[in-house]
């Protein structure tokens, strides 16, 4: 190796170890090179320390001068926010999002304030005691669970009974309420369960009434075999059951009407007919929610191959069918008649019935 490559690696060592800087040396290379293990270990006593403690103030702030150890500086951003850093000190702020945020990480608010007590020689202002004492108390009172299916009982002895039925362990029911229990599953799953341990329970919309599917007509299935939808399925007088294919809030009204009238669930109505009709105003879809709910009679304008054709529709309701919603004519007893079956992307307006709008090009009874 040339003599030059040699003392350039040679610097370059020595730089990485912090001896030379830009060919020079430093207090430490010159230290080494004069002053042997004297001279080192008192310059080792004037270099800055790891630092393993802060002081916590009653302005919510906790500073850490120095060099500020990794242990330190872990527990700190996990529980405050960093607010300045320079060589000389750092400072966090506590408050009551940060102190949430640590919360959230599975620790409570005794585990943090022994923590804190741990690096803070100077003890902890009652302050921010009071602080991390109410985090921790309004932690976790909002609970927000993913849940299946939520059965209501007539009275606890019910619900304790399903709770210890080993028959229904599978569905894990939970309880959330003194006749209230969440269950893990679909709605037909839960149901089944139910039915094959000797209950008798009934299916209800979110609005209480009662969720029965409606027979549909034989249809050719989509490979054009002929097989007739089977999705719906007629049930005997007083059962009611819900289609295999029902999931979502729309999904249940492919099958059933719902008879409830309320504000809310006009407005949960519409909100799911807009997601399934992109191109309809949202008057458009309160209008349509309104009819189906009620059965009242509109007129639709929608895009056909010829065109657009504008359509009366007495008794409008929908259709899941082949993966899409459809907007059906009904019969007076709530049966489909598919005098009208429209997809329901492909609507375009939707206008309440009324003389002046009864002159459409086309009429569905």
């Amino acid at each position: 190796m040339p003599p030059e490559d040699v003392v350039s690696a040679v610097l370059a060592e020595a730089e990485r170890l912090g001896l030379v800087v830009r060919g020079a040396l430093t207090p430490l290379g010159d230290a080494l090179a004069t002053g042997g293990p004297a001279a080192l270990s008192d310059l080792a006593e004037q270099m800055w320390q790891v630092t393993t403690t802060a002081t916590i103030q009653a302005d919510h702030t906790v500073i850490a001068t120095g060099l500020t150890a990794p242990d330190l500086t872990a527990l700190l951003d996990s529980c405050a926010d960093l607010e300045s850093s320079d060589p000389h000190a750092r400072i966090w702020r506590l408050s009551p999002a940060s102190v949430r945020r640590h919360l959230d990480t599975g620790a409570t608010a005794d585990d943090l304030l022994t923590a804190l007590l741990a690096i803070a020689p100077a003890g902890i202002p009652q302050v921010v005691r009071y602080l991390i004492s109410d985090a921790g108390r309004r932690h976790g009172g909002d609970v927000r669970v993913s849940a299946g299916v939520c059965v209501e009982t007539a009275d606890e002895a019910t619900a304790e009974q399903i709770l210890t039925d080993p028959m229904l362990a599978r569905l894990h029911p939970r309880r959330v309420g003194s006749c209230a229990l969440l269950c893990a599953g679909d709605l037909n799953t839960v149901l089944a369960q139910l039915r094959s341990a000797g209950y008798a329970p009934i299916a209800q919309t979110i609005q209480g009434s009662p969720l029965l599917s409606a027979q549909r007509s034989a249809r050719p299935s989509p490979s054009g075999g002929g097989a007739p939808d089977t999705a719906g399925q007629a049930t005997p007088a007083g059962t009611p059951s819900v289609s295999r294919s029902a999931a979502s809030p729309l999904d249940q009204l492919a099958i059933l009407i719902d008879d409830s009238d309320g504000e809310e669930a006009l407005q949960g109505t519409a909100a799911e007919l807009s997601a399934a009709a992109p191109i309809l105003s949202a008057g458009d879809c309160r209008t349509l929610a309104s009819a189906i709910t009620d059965r009242s009679a509109i007129v639709i304008e929608y895009s056909a191959a010829y065109g657009t054709v504008t359509a009366t529709v007495r008794r409008p309701g929908l259709e899941r069918r082949y993966g899409a919603m459809r907007l059906i004519s009904l019969r007076t007893n709530g049966q489909p008649d598919h005098k009208t079956d429209v997809a329901l992307n492909q609507v375009e307006r939707v206008l309440p019935h009324s003389p002046k709008t009864s002159r459409a090009r086309r009429t569905s009874s």
